[in-house]
């Protein structure tokens, strides 16, 4: 109408150049980055584990060593190793030894030996020796025995178990490979599984490197 002033029409914003598609990709890209970091969290974590070792793969990422790799001056018992030692009994029976397992797992040898059999030690070392008193006959019939020993390659702890009685000299003395431990009487282990007929058993605990890596003993090998 006459008379009237014009209103100002206010400024309007530029139309955006940027279509739709365009103005999403940002957060598309946000979506995939966190996609890659957490498949990449994944591969890292089963590498760490040793589940997929990344270096046999790609050796160039050697240095990312799964934790199931031991390094040295770390203790390991997941190497099972057979240990020579010189034979415990005389000679004639020293063949005579029976491998004793428990669930599939490695005990020790076992013997059946006759009455006044000699035990003997396959290893210089401290021996200390314990064992169950029998009141009525006066005399200690369950022998054991635990020598520290050891040879070129591992440390190890011996030990004997048997129905007898120990030479006098042994509680807490060092002894050296072959002398007299104690000599064997009459009685068994309990008739039982796996010791059925047994009335000696000799077995190691574990087997360690100067390193101080330790290994499992799943075998015991005698050396006449």
């Amino acid at each position: 109408m006459d008379g009237l002033p014009e209103q100002p029409i206010p400024p309007q914003p530029p139309a955006s150049s940027l279509t739709s598609s365009e103005r999403r990709l940002p957060k598309n890209i946000l979506k995939i980055v966190g996609v890659i970091l957490i498949l990449g969290s994944v591969v890292l974590l089963l590498n760490y584990f040793g589940i997929i070792p990344l270096s046999r793969f790609f050796p160039f990422l050697s240095y990312l060593t799964p934790a199931a790799i031991q390094q040295p001056n770390q203790t390991s018992t997941s190497q099972p190793i057979t240990l020579s030692l010189p034979c415990p009994v005389s000679p004639e029976f020293c063949q005579q030894g029976q491998r004793i397992e428990s669930q599939e797992e490695f005990i020790g040898i076992g013997f059946n030996l006759p009455a006044e059999s000699k035990i003997f030690a396959v290893s210089d070392g401290p021996a200390v020796f314990s064992g169950v008193e029998d009141k009525e006959k006066g005399i200690l019939n369950h022998a054991k025995i635990n020598i520290t020993g050891n040879n070129d390659t591992y440390t190890y702890n011996v030990i004997y178990e048997y129905y007898g009685i120990p030479k006098e000299s042994i509680p807490a003395k060092n002894v050296n490979s072959g002398d007299e431990l104690g000599t064997l009487l009459g009685g068994n282990f309990p008739n039982s599984p796996p010791y059925n007929g047994i009335n000696f058993l000799i077995y190691v605990l574990s087997a360690r490197t100067s390193d101080g890596t330790s290994y499992q003993v799943n075998n015991i090998n005698f050396i006449q």
